[in-house]
């Protein structure tokens, strides 16, 4: 990269920086890692990038997407806000979002800003209000969204062709796009003309404690999904690949990238066998990626994604339409980088995060508001959020040149470090047997905890800094919380009286028609039979649990010891 006679004289040149540096220090040296734990030197030169290939870097918006997915990266289109705020009834979900829209949400070009649909924890788990396992639970940490009814109140107004809607839900997403497509037809819309992505990641028991489909049962649920949305809903992303959850349960940069790429190749080695194209669906895979406090870590982990990406599509799978190889970043600030204590502190993590993200050439933008280590953000800090985004865009000068980072000695060799142990560990993944038997084994999880675990005594012991909360600590201060609006009895109310007014025989018969479009696809007898079966339901106002129950059942659910 670098001609004999430029190394010859870095070579001098460190030689003398050396001789300064015992001389000031007596040749103490100065141990410092990555957020993620990569040890890395005091300085950076020449010579730590010299083996690297100016073609493997390339220019923005050519193979292999090094430095950005377009030639341009904000001067001609800016980033997407994916500002994320639901609580309580659907109502009050679109009106907080009405609220932002004011304040300057951007959606994506010439189209309005991206709705995002955020579900109550009842509903993550497939319970509708009404069950008592769902007490306490209701319209918390996101909206009370049980039947059609709920979604036609969410859309209402909604002109559901004209925005992106993020079905912000992971494994309920496949039940929540039935609704999206049944409310869009009540509206005149067809699947094609829907834009927008749904979270569709079954795969959480990776890294958390939490019930899910069993690995195999969510792949099969999975690539039918993925065959059906590619056939009738093209504008959709079929899997926003969470490796944000990576990092918030204590995963390294190495683990987000190489576990989320194990699991992608699991599911596109199954949608090859059914006979899907790679070049047609891999371009509706997008990335849901933590921005963590390590500024210059959080730049390198985005580039060495990119070419990582396109790298896999092109050789492993044969793609040629270059969209397959574009890889689509969504970016949210890390909430576990804030803390509970002085929580306006987080103000500033989240500006340095935000920016981290807008230099690595992030696709779409979601600051953490400063209070979400107590609550949903208040309508205040949800702004904040936004303004954060809007002063870095318009005011700072960070989104005026494309890849600004590109040939700094320490960005390019910490990109180059990310990307190499992030392929050597998905290789270490397939030699055990691949996604599915590391993730049947618990193999995932160990791994994570164990940084976790790691993380954990670093900040208990003081080696791991974090100002307000073990060092340089002080009373609470407190700050406005987000309550939450009692909508448990609302939402109960409702659902009482849309079960009281349905054709029950004609709900339960669309019931059992799910149940053997499941049971065939679970025994690979036919594929591509449990979103149509979904829609029906949809359209025989079954309700969320009463089409989970069946899809729990069929596919497997629980935990994974």
């Amino acid at each position: 990269m670098f001609s004999k006679e430029l190394m010859k004289e870095v070579k001098e040149l460190d030689q003398k920086w050396l001789e300064e540096y015992k001389k000031y220090y007596d040749g103490k040296e100065f141990k410092k890692t990555t957020y993620s734990g990569i040890p890395v030197k005091t300085v950076y030169t020449p010579e730590d990038i010299a083996h690297l290939n100016y073609k493997d870097m390339a220019m923005p918006g050519i193979y292999p997407y090094f430095r950005g997915v377009y030639p341009l990266t904000y001067q001609a289109q800016p980033w997407v806000n994916q500002q994320a705020t639901a609580f309580g009834l659907p109502e009050q979900t679109k009106e907080r979002y009405s609220k932002l829209s004011q304040e300057g949400l951007a959606g994506y070009e010439g189209r309005e800003p991206v709705f995002f649909m955020g579900s109550d924890m009842s509903h993550t788990l497939g319970y509708d209000s009404d069950n008592p396992i769902a007490k306490g639970w209701v319209g918390m940490t996101g909206a009370a969204i049980d039947t059609i009814q709920d979604y036609e109140m969410l859309f209402d107004g909604v002109a559901l062709d004209k925005r992106n809607i993020t079905l912000g839900m992971f494994d309920t997403c496949h039940i929540a796009l039935a609704n999206l497509i049944v409310a869009a037809e009540r509206q005149g819309i067809s699947p094609d003309k829907l834009h927008g992505l749904t979270l569709n990641m079954f795969y959480r028991q990776m890294y958390m404690e939490i019930p899910t489909f069993s690995p195999r049962g969510a792949l099969r649920i999975n690539r039918d999904f993925i065959k059906y949305c590619s056939e009738h809903v093209p504008h959709f992303n079929t899997v926003n690949w969470a490796t944000y959850d990576v990092t918030e349960c204590g995963g390294n940069a190495i683990q987000e990238i190489a576990f989320i790429f194990a699991a992608i190749i699991a599911i596109t080695d199954e949608c090859i066998k059914i006979g899907l194209n790679p070049d047609k669906y891999l371009s509706r895979f997008a990335f849901h990626v933590a921005a963590h406090i390590d500024f210059f870590e959080v730049v390198a982990k985005m580039r060495a994604m990119r070419r990582m990406w396109a790298k896999l599509t092109k050789e492993r799978y044969g793609c040629t339409n270059p969209r397959a190889s574009k890889i689509n970043i969504n970016i949210k600030t890390a909430g576990v980088s804030y803390t509970r204590q002085q929580p306006l502190n987080n103000l500033i993590r989240g500006t340095i995060e935000t920016m981290a993200a807008i230099m690595g050439g992030v696709t779409s933008l979601w600051t953490t508001a400063y209070d979400e280590a107590l609550a949903i953000p208040t309508e205040q800090s949800a702004i904040l959020g936004l303004r954060t985004q809007q002063i870095l865009l318009y005011e700072s000068g960070v989104a005026s040149v494309s890849d600004p980072l590109a040939g700094s000695y320490y960005v390019e060799w910490l990109t180059d470090k990310i990307e190499d142990e992030a392929t050597k560990l998905l290789k270490r993944i397939e030699e055990m047997g691949g996604w599915m038997k590391c993730m049947e084994a618990g193999w995932f999880k160990k791994e994570v905890n164990r940084e976790a675990i790691a993380w954990r005594r670093g900040v208990d012991s003081g080696e791991r800094v974090m100002v307000g909360m073990n060092k340089f600590t002080k009373e609470q201060e407190p700050v406005p919380v987000f309550e939450y609006p009692d909508v448990e009895k609302i939402s109960i109310e409702r659902l009482k009286k849309f079960k009281a007014q349905r054709d029950t025989k004609k709900t339960m018969a669309s019931i059992a028609a799910l149940k053997k479009a499941c049971v065939d696809v679970n025994e690979d007898r036919a594929v591509g039979l449990v979103m149509p079966a979904l829609i029906e339901c949809v359209r025989a106002n079954a309700t969320l649990q009463e089409m989970m129950d069946v899809l729990k059942e069929v596919f497997g659910w629980g935990l994974i010891d």
